[in-house]
């Protein structure tokens, strides 16, 4: 996985000493030894947000709605196999607008920023 990350960092951002991700609080996976090595070799560096932020990640509080909005509205004509909904999810995904994917981005600070305001309280954000 982090392989194909650097790949990516590297073609957006060009040869970097280091390059700096965002990831939430999750303690498995990407927090193991094996991902913090992986992480080490690659030169990515992670910012951890807290458990149980999903206001502060972009994937949860509109990517993955968008998605799935998407992906119902989808005029799929009788079944599809698994293969087939994959592809199409892929499809989808990769299809959302840059604008939009930008904008909830640039959110974050602002999400962040309201947490810390409301004393960790729940935020109502668009």
């Amino acid at each position: 996985m982090y392989e194909d990350l650097a790949s990516a960092l590297r073609r957006v951002w060009g040869d970097r000493r280091q390059y700096r991700v965002v990831e939430d609080g999750d303690t498995k996976g990407y927090q193991s030894n094996i991902g913090k090595s992986a992480k080490q070799e690659h030169h990515i560096q992670s910012w951890k947000l807290p458990p149980r932020s999903p206001e502060w990640m972009p994937l949860d509080y509109s990517i993955w709605a968008e998605i799935e909005r998407r992906m119902l509205d989808a005029d799929v004509k009788g079944t599809e196999t698994k293969a087939q909904y994959l592809a199409r999810l892929r499809k989808t995904a990769l299809g959302l607008p840059k604008p939009l994917v930008r904008k909830v981005v640039l959110q974050m600070k602002e999400r962040i920023q309201a947490t810390v305001a409301s004393k960790g309280k729940h935020i109502a954000m668009d």
